[in-house]
């Protein structure tokens, strides 16, 4: 199996994933009154690596429009499921405490949304809290 292939195979399968995480936010929202002890081990924090390779992906594609593969297409499809997984979370289970709230009809970025669920798993200090 080639390297894009395996990377897309692995973005798919993380998107899956990701998606599988959000429907349990849903199902089970006791989910957001528990945190890992060991930050490194955090989903909030690895979605930082995340939002790093959508980055990634659309700067390479704006380079070499032309140059679509597999991987790059999976590559956004993880980014979106990455924008709905933050989206929701924000919108739905968030208190506005946090920063300023997301709303399903309000245009919002989508560093702002992974910053305000890192301040909410108190991860990064909130606004004025240092």
């Amino acid at each position: 199996m080639q390297a894009a292939d395996r990377g897309a195979q692995w973005a798919n399968e993380m998107t899956a994933g990701l998606l599988h995480v959000l429907q349990a936010h849903f199902q089970y929202p006791v989910l957001h009154y528990f945190r890992p002890p060991d930050e490194s081990t955090s989903l909030a924090l690895q979605l930082g690596r995340l939002l790093e390779l959508r980055r990634a992906t659309k700067a390479r594609m704006r380079q070499a429009p032309g140059a679509q593969d597999e991987r790059n297409h999976a590559y956004l499809a993880l980014g979106g499921a990455l924008e709905r997984y933050l989206r929701d979370v924000n919108v739905h289970f968030i208190p506005g405490r946090f920063g300023i709230p997301i709303g399903e009809d309000v245009d919002w970025e989508i560093d702002e949304a992974h910053d305000r669920l890192l301040r909410y798993m108190a991860y990064r200090p909130s606004a004025g809290q240092d």
